[in-house]
């Protein structure tokens, strides 16, 4: 009927006329396709992230997150910022009722193929077109397709509108019969009107509303040459919503070049939609509902496995290099796919839904990539901050694994898991799982794997207090490391065993241990490494007292960050270049650096959740107090600690910190008091 352009062309038109000065909040919920349908809180998680909310703040639960979500579109209406909300493709009330904005101000379209009156809204009733607007919608195509000299529809008026009322009235089917009519100018309009006529004879038994959309599927489809149409039949094996030509060279096995023309036929024809010009491709869910069944009946002629064999392990190659190249240091060499990390980047955002929703595709058909496409991701899905789904596709991972009888893989499956529910804070479950991915490491012999799992193992136990245990963990990792002669790992494992002497006051212990990993460190290698060496060295000093010192090693972390591209390691960095700075009474200084770091994390909304939510919190504690030391915009120092009060109560509280904000503001909040003038 063409509900969502009807939409999208409300949308445009709201924000033309500035009915919706913050923007329009757009999701699909895909409510009539099984395979792709999204829940209400799987929604509420993208649209918070759309909205900047960082992961680690979006609640785990849909009530949690339907309450986050109702607060900041009220947010952005009270400052004169009100979003217009489009919820498309809702298959019940019950799935876009979550969704729906509870201020009273903030408006929403929803769209649905019912008439969802639970919902206690303004029904628009999309009907087909009237016979005339069908006719003239017809004469339009032709017109944009072949220009003015078509004259086909003025000259057979009556076939035109045989043509429409077979079609339904309906704008897909008329742009499918019309894509037809623009592939071969010279046909007449009644030969169209007969095939279209034949066509609807063998369908009489389907159901009216989906009837005439059918005739004119059966139509085009039947004039697909054999390539086109085994294609056409190919492309709904791929998991996600869109599909890039790349990925459909590799199901089909075809060339790139080969496949182009192919792939123009079908977007031609109006069965394949262009999502973005000449590289990623999308079908109407009704017509991948129809290709769908033509693909379950040709499946063996057209061997749909060795297709979707081909597709997954495409995918699983590719974000295996996207990963290596995420990992590495920004200016690394290029490889076949990826000339930098930034394109690296791009293409797992692009692919993200297809990457996630492969590894179950994988699954269900016992390909290796359920196993190793969720490790592959790991790094990705740290950097980007999706700590949900890195716990799901983990977990599959791990479970494949194990039917696969793949020790290797289900070490390195769940040692991400791990790592995973270490950055959601969930600890106990977090040792829980590396205790069974070191016996997974021990049977499968893998020293790389082991190391890496030790060094999770590290990270719990410091986080559980137990710090001997940490220190254990993380010189196992450095021997494994050493013995496996990679001696940037070795030096990292060596700096977390620094960090754990810190923890328990053996400062000059943990300056050694820092000065012996530096001194085995090859700069230069991997993204961040080098910059949290620095940072943690510099700590040691502080906590030593050497301030000159430690302020030297944040300067270079800061330098080094700025080098790299690594924004989490600059504002790190800032912070505690900040913190050394005030520690030596150079309140001053502090101020604007501190100033530095909170605009660093502020544009981080995605950063993982060991880091972000404290470490900005710490950030305006200490600006907060260079302002209160300095006597100067003492407001605006008040108004950082309340801010840092706050962020910590949204994180279940740090109790240290939080008593440092709330002594901060009584001081603050004594200066700027009326009985002190």
């Amino acid at each position: 009927m063409g509900k969502t352009e009807l939409a999208l062309q409300a949308a445009r038109a709201a924000l033309e006329r500035r009915w919706a000065p913050g923007g329009v909040l757009f999701v699909d919920l895909h409510g009539y396709d099984e395979s792709r349908r999204m829940e209400p809180s799987q929604a509420l998680d993208s649209m918070l992230r759309s909205l900047g909310i960082p992961g680690e703040y979006i609640p785990p639960d849909e009530q949690g997150r339907a309450r986050l979500y109702a607060t900041v579109l009220a947010a952005f209406a009270k400052k004169n910022r009100r979003l217009l909300v489009v919820v498309d493709n809702a298959s019940s009330a019950d799935q876009a009722g979550p969704l729906l904005p509870t201020d009273g101000v903030t408006p929403v379209v929803v769209t649905s193929r019912h008439r969802l009156a639970q919902l206690d809204a303004r029904l628009l009733d999309v009907k087909e077109l009237a016979l005339e607007a069908s006719v003239e919608l017809l004469r339009r195509a032709l017109k944009v397709g072949l220009g003015e000299g078509d004259t086909r529809v003025h000259d057979h008026p009556e076939d035109a509108r045989i043509i429409a009322r077979l079609c339904g009235n309906l704008p897909l089917a008329l742009a499918i019969i019309a894509a037809r009519l623009v592939e071969v100018p010279s046909r007449p309009l009644d030969g169209m009107a007969g095939e279209l006529a034949r066509t609807d004879a063998l369908l009489d038994e389907m159901r009216s509303e989906t009837r005439a959309v059918r005739t004119a599927f059966n139509l085009s489809y039947r004039l697909l040459s054999a390539d086109e149409a085994r294609l056409f039949r190919l492309l709904v094996l791929n998991p996600g919503y869109e599909i890039s030509t790349e990925a459909t060279a590799a199901l089909a096995g075809s060339p790139i070049a080969a496949l182009r023309a192919t792939l123009d036929a079908l977007h031609r024809a109006h069965l394949i939609e262009c999502a973005d010009p000449d590289s990623r491709w999308r079908m109407h869910d009704l017509v991948r509902l129809y290709a769908e069944e033509l693909s379950d009946l040709h499946a063996v002629e057209d061997d749909a496995r060795a297709a979707l064999d081909r597709l997954l392990s495409h995918y699983l190659v590719t974000a295996e290099e996207a990963c290596a190249h995420v990992h590495l240091r920004a200016d690394a060499p290029g490889t076949i796919h990826f000339a930098s990390r930034e394109q690296a980047l791009t293409w797992f955002d692009a692919e993200y839904v297809n990457l996630t929703s492969a590894v179950i595709t994988a699954d269900a058909a016992g390909h290796h990539a359920a196993v190793w496409l969720p490790v592959a991701l790991t790094r990705y899905l740290n950097e980007r901050g999706y700590f949900d789904d890195w716990v799901v596709v983990t977990r599959i991972a791990a479970a494949a694994a194990s039917d696969q009888h793949d020790r290797q893989g289900e070490a390195a499956a769940l040692d991400s898991l791990a790592t995973a529910l270490i950055r959601k804070r969930r600890f106990g479950e977090a040792l829980e799982i590396t205790q069974r991915a070191l016996r997974a490491a021990r049977k499968a012999r893998d020293k790389r794997i082991k190391a890496q799992i030790y060094e999770n193992l590290g990270f719990v136990m410091l986080h559980k207090g137990r710090i001997e245990e940490a220190t254990r963990a993380h010189r196992r990792a450095a021997s494994l490391y050493r013995k496996l002669g990679d001696v940037n790992a070795q030096a990292m494992a060596l700096g977390n065993v620094g960090l754990a002497m810190q923890k328990v006051g053996r400062i000059n212990e943990a300056l050694a241990m820092h000065q012996k990993a530096s001194a085995l460190r090859t700069p230069g290698q991997r993204i961040g490494a080098d910059v949290t060496a620095l940072n943690n060295t510099g700590l040691a000093f502080m906590q030593a007292e050497r301030f000159p010192e430690a302020i030297r090693r944040f300067r270079q972390a800061v330098e080094l960050a700025r080098r790299y591209g690594d924004d989490e390691g600059e504002a790190q960095a800032l912070h505690n270049l900040g913190l050394a700075l005030v520690r030596s009474q150079r309140c001053g200084e502090a101020i604007d650096v501190s100033r530095q770091a909170v605009e660093g994390y502020r544009r981080q909304v995605r950063l993982n959740s060991d880091t972000f939510g404290l470490s900005l919190a710490a950030t305006l504690i200490v600006f907060a107090y260079a302002r209160y030391a300095e006597r100067i915009e003492l407001r605006e120092a008040l108004e950082a600690a309340r801010e840092s009060m706050a962020l910590l109560d949204a994180m279940a509280g740090d109790p240290l910190q939080h008593a440092a904000a709330t002594s901060i503001e009584a001081k603050i909040r004594s200066i700027l008091s009326p009985s002190r003038g």
